[in-house]
């Protein structure tokens, strides 16, 4: 059984300067923690409540750093708001770094493709996947973030980077149709996008969330989401859930018709700029 003063400790890790102080950090949920071990971290304790299994983990059992725990220990211990099976207290390297984790990497094809994303945040990765499926897009993406504190620069820095890759792979929008929109069900959800590739950045979005969280996924996140595309992406975005009771269909439906409203503006259409101004920005 835990201390109190143990759980305190690690609950406290959230909090930059209790980092800094004991030079420990968190990471929380299977994946990480395998990757923490194939990195060759230095562990100081893995904390399980399920079964053993992730990657290294079981050498790690060997090693004498796991202990088991009970559901209602992780859950005072977690940094998140739905709690993994798995949490690693991890020490800092001397360097003062939080972990010597893969970098995060990004391709994307407008033409189509494959499509793999993994971020660490399995309902977000869903949600990705959705999204370059139905655009038609190929990517291929790796992204690794601070999600022993939480999902939200990973999803906000996703959001930046696949709209500058966006952008970039545009170029000067020649030929494109420019404007594209959708209207996608998801069972009791409905959710319209509306979309122009203006070079004027803007975001609209009204969507109620009726539940805070999806798995691990923040609902509120999708809002983050949908402005770092926009802002990077030059992209002028409005996206409304027309009616919906569960935020899993809400935010679903309205990746979706994101993908499909992208679609139809990327369609190529002429050879010139679709603009009385001959160009966009």
């Amino acid at each position: 059984m835990l201390t109190k003063a143990r759980i305190r400790q690690v609950r406290s890790l959230s909090d930059k300067t209790a980092r800094s102080e004991n030079g420990l950090f968190v990471a929380e949920g299977r994946k990480m923690v395998g990757e923490a071990l194939a990195a060759g971290a230095d562990i100081e304790r893995i904390y399980l409540t399920g079964e053993e299994g992730a990657g290294g983990v079981d050498e790690a059992v060997r090693c004498g750093i796991v202990e088991r725990v009970s559901d209602s220990e992780m859950e005072r211990m977690s940094h998140l708001k739905t709690p993994s099976d798995m949490l690693a207290v991890i020490r800092m390297p001397a360097d003062g770094g939080e972990a010597a984790f893969p970098a995060g990497e990004l391709s994307l094809c407008l033409d189509g493709g494959e499509v793999r994303a993994d971020t660490g945040v399995g309902f977000f990765d869903h949600m990705l996947t959705a999204l370059a499926f139905y655009a038609g897009f190929g990517l291929d993406l790796t992204a690794r973030g601070d999600l022993h504190v939480d999902a939200h620069h990973t999803v906000e820095d996703v959001g930046i980077v696949l709209g500058q890759a966006l952008r970039e792979a545009l170029g000067d929008k020649r030929g494109i149709r420019r404007f594209g929109s959708a209207c996608i069900p998801m069972d009791e959800a409905l959710c319209r996008t509306v979309l122009d590739f203006s070079g004027r950045p803007f975001l609209v979005f009204e969507a109620d969330m009726p539940q805070e969280t999806v798995g691990s996924y923040d609902a509120c996140l999708t809002e983050e989401f949908m402005r770092a595309v926009a802002v990077n992406g030059g992209i002028t975005l409005h996206m409304k859930a027309i009616y919906g009771k569960n935020a899993h269909h809400i935010t679903e439906a309205l990746f979706k018709s994101l993908g499909v409203a992208m679609r139809e503006a990327l369609q190529i259409e002429g050879a010139g700029v679709t603009s009385t101004k001959g160009m966009l920005e």
